[in-house]
């Protein structure tokens, strides 16, 4: 096998152990706030978690589009989310109210450091 084959093979094996890392990590915190969120896991409460797998900083506008909800409505479910502790507000209002779910952007920390990347190679 040529150095460049080698080298490739060893690349996709390195994303794939990235890769299902990160996926492994993400489905715990999902099932985390889907249990944090308890009866409200229904309707927009329910569409809410998906999106901030997408989209794991969202403004009011965006929940609200992302969820087929009335402003109004997609700021009720975020404030649920924030007693849940799924979310939390971040950045300040002039430009609009944002949350951020942080066990989400700690995991894209992970994987995107250099240490992270390291411990998910296969030995």
């Amino acid at each position: 096998m040529s150095p460049l084959v080698g080298r490739l093979a060893e690349s996709v094996l390195y994303g794939v152990a990235v890769g299902r890392r990160a996926a492994t990590a993400v489905d715990s915190v999902m099932e985390r706030w889907r249990q944090a969120m308890g009866s409200r896991r229904t309707g927009a409460a329910a569409r809410l978690l998906p999106h901030l797998v997408a989209q794991p900083v969202t403004s009011v506008a965006i929940a609200a589009k992302a969820l087929g909800v009335s402003e109004r409505q997609a700021l009720n479910v975020l404030d649920e989310a924030c007693e849940a502790q799924v979310v939390s507000p971040c950045g300040n209002r002039r430009r609009g109210r944002f949350f951020q779910a942080t066990e989400l952007l700690e995991i894209v920390d992970a994987v995107g450091a250099e240490d992270g990347l390291r411990r998910a190679l296969p030995r």
